[in-house]
């Protein structure tokens, strides 16, 4: 037998042999491997391997050989010295006609995945449909039973869609198989008439799977794609319809798991029924259809998938929302989708996570206050509600309330507005024409002026306190208004103690005053005074409409609110821009075009700026003497908007600044500045 060995080995590989299938269970692909690379290589000396590997990869490289059927000499590139050993194409060799022979023989250990027909279907003595399928390789499919072949492909060619239909029906719990299954790259069959346990794990070169049926059969029975973490090359799946599109079920939860399949790009499982679909993270999905069953709507870090490759057959029954990372689809309006839906009576929505970074005044800390969430780990925790990440208030909401909403979200940064802002009406004659926009209340809101938000904030921390200088300040002169002033530098020091809010005979060294240190008012220990805390300000003035308006932050000192994004322009930087400064003239409203517009005075310049874009320009101006102004105009020169500054009552100085609504198709300011006054900046 041993003599023979390989006579034996050649008559398996070409012609066959009855007892193929117990003869390679015994002579296994590792057993032939072992015979050449130990055994036979064994009796010859390595420097017969290296000639080999001198004459079949160094020689052709450096000498010419003859090419083709035309004898022509040319050189081998070198890259043929890469393709591996006489070794590796012989393991290769085994490999291969072992897959095929085990194929032919049915020797599925690893080839053979095995599914049953349901029962249902055989009691009508049902015929499955017809198998198609696509091969990596050129290579041979068959369909069996415990009985033997039943469907036979022979040998056929790589991508290419073949087919194999079983001819009769079989029967209860007679297993069929699919022989060759790991060399299969595309599955087409649209069937649904099977039962629990097709082992799909076989199906290791399946990159598409298409078993979608035009209407569910009623056939399912249990969970049927078993075994799915071994299709990791899986890009595509159709099951529509199909009932079985589903690998746990665990009472009312119908579950599709593909968190192995790192490559699937599309799926679609509507109209089966399913309940919850695991993706795997970071999946390149771009089209995701699920239906109108799904409870659990999770779309997390699926960065390729947008809005229109999303297809929801309806969300009535998603109990859970959660999103991360999902750039091309807005999750905050399916959110507001799934909380609309509930508000209505049709939706289900009891818990969700969704990161954000909005403004809001409020209304959404309200509006999703009552609904649960999840943990890091996936668990549900309906003691807290489900918004993360950042939310800037547009209004002030009162110290209690916001210690609500910040234990209700624990993982939502949630800002105050940066500033209060309060409005003074210069039109009304009246010392209370003061109103606070930040509580809406005050002379605009028809009702009494109340302290919120940042105000409230900064006068909390103001006390009354005996304070000395201990240190003077040193002090420089400076240039205001054409002279020399005098000023302190911010080097001083002053050495105070607060004293207690409910009486100034007592320091506040303590809280409860009975316990506190009697203070003496005599200046001996300082004089009183009020202790001012840091805060932020910023002063508007909008001259045009009579309005000032105050703006206070009670950000600490190394955390400056936030500004608006603008352009500022120095008088330098417009000078530096072509056309941006025209001396001896200025600007006349009431003319149809700007060149039309120009009158020459020494005493005044004009200066242009882009105002394409904008929305809104706040510049330097004069006071409207002789209807003298600024105007903004469109790329031909002709005039949009006339702005002049009323000479009746007035109170406005050249060089003050005018804030104006930028018109539309405006593409320049043109506006008149005095010599002699101070340019404030173009904003």
């Amino acid at each position: 037998i041993v003599a023979n060995c390989w006579d034996m080995i050649v008559e398996i590989m070409v012609s066959g042999w009855n007892g193929g299938a117990s003869f390679m269970s015994a002579f296994s692909i590792q057993k032939a491997i072992d015979h050449f690379d130990t055994e036979q290589m064994k009796k010859w000396c390595s420097r017969l391997y290296n000639k080999s590997g001198i004459f079949k990869y160094i020689y052709p490289f450096l000498n010419e050989m003859p090419v083709g059927a035309d004898g022509a000499k040319q050189t081998y590139p070198q890259i043929y010295g890469l393709k591996g050993s006489l070794k590796a194409h012989r393991n290769y060799f085994i490999q291969r006609r072992y897959d095929l022979k085990q194929v032919e023989y049915g020797y599925v250990s690893t080839l053979g995945a095995q599914f049953y027909q349901s029962t249902a279907s055989l009691d009508k003595a049902y015929k499955l449909k017809p198998m198609q399928y696509r091969l990596t390789i050129p290579y041979r499919v068959q369909l069996s039973t415990s009985n033997g072949v039943q469907a036979d492909s022979g040998v056929v060619d790589a991508d290419v869609l073949h087919s194999l239909q079983l001819t009769r029906a079989f029967g209860e719990n007679d297993p069929l198989k699919i022989i060759g299954a790991a060399k299969i790259k595309e599955l087409v069959w649209h069937e649904d008439a099977f039962a629990i346990g097709f082992n799909f794990g076989l199906l290791t070169s399946l990159v598409k799977l298409d078993m979608s049926v035009e209407k569910a059969s009623g056939y399912r029975n249990g969970s049927f794609m078993a075994s799915t973490n071994g299709m990791l090359l899986l890009e595509e799946v159709n099951m529509r319809n199909n009932r079985l599109a589903r690998n746990g079920d665990n009472g009312n939860v119908a579950t599709l798991d593909l968190s192995w399949q790192g490559r699937l790009k599309k799926l679609d499982v509507r109209g089966t029924g399913l309940t919850r679909v695991k993706l795997a993270t970071g999946a390149p999905v771009v089209q995701l259809c699920l239906p109108d069953t799904i409870e659990e709507l999770f779309l997390e870090y699926l960065t390729k998938l947008s809005d229109s490759g999303l297809i929801l057959e309806g969300i009535n029954n998603v109990r859970g929302y959660r999103y991360t990372n999902c750039p091309g689809i807005d999750g905050f309006a399916m959110l507001e989708r799934l909380h609309q839906a509930r508000l209505n009576g049709s939706g289900k929505l009891e818990r969700f996570v969704l990161e954000i970074d909005r403004e809001d005044d409020g209304t959404l800390l309200k509006k999703y206050y009552d609904y649960g969430t999840y943990t890091q780990t996936g668990a549900v925790d309906d003691r807290h509600s489900g918004l993360r990440g950042k939310l800037t208030l547009t209004k002030y909401l009162a110290d209690e309330e916001l210690e609500k909403y910040a234990a209700r979200y624990p993982e939502l940064t949630i800002k105050q507005p940066p500033y209060t802002m309060i409005e003074f009406d210069d039109s009304v004659a009246d010392d209370a024409n003061v109103s606070n926009l930040d509580n809406k209340t005050g002379y605009k809101f028809g009702n009494t002026y109340k302290m919120s938000g940042h105000v409230n904030a900064i006068l909390s921390k103001r006390h009354r306190v005996l304070a000395k200088v201990t240190r003077m300040p040193t002090s420089r002169k400076v240039e205001i208004a054409g002279q020399q002033v005098e000023v302190n530098n911010p080097d001083g020091e002053m050495t105070y103690f607060p004293l207690h809010d409910e009486s100034s005979n007592f320091y506040a060294d303590a809280e409860d005053m009975n316990d506190c240190t009697v203070a003496k008012l005599d200046g001996s220990e300082g004089d009183w005074m009020m202790y001012e805390p840091f805060y932020w300000s910023k002063g508007i003035n909008d001259y045009l409409n009579n309005k000032k308006y105050a703006c206070y932050s009670s950000y600490p000192e190394d955390e400056m609110p936030p500004i608006p994004d603008a352009t500022v322009l120095t008088l330098d930087a417009i000078k530096e821009i072509q056309g941006g400064w025209l001396g001896e003239r200025k600007i006349m409203s009431g003319k149809p075009t700007l060149m039309e517009s120009y009158t020459t005075d020494k005493a005044y310049s004009v200066c242009k700026v882009d105002v394409s874009g904008y929305r809104r320009v706040r510049f330097p101006s004069v006071p409207g003497t002789g209807l003298i102004g600024s105007v903004f105009a469109d790329a031909e020169g002709n005039i949009l908007k006339s702005i002049v500054v009323p000479t009746i009552g007035l109170k406005f100085e050249a060089g003050m600044y005018l804030i104006a609504d930028v018109p539309e198709r405006a593409t320049a300011l043109h506006f008149s500045i005095l010599n002699t006054a101070e340019f404030d900046c173009v904003v």
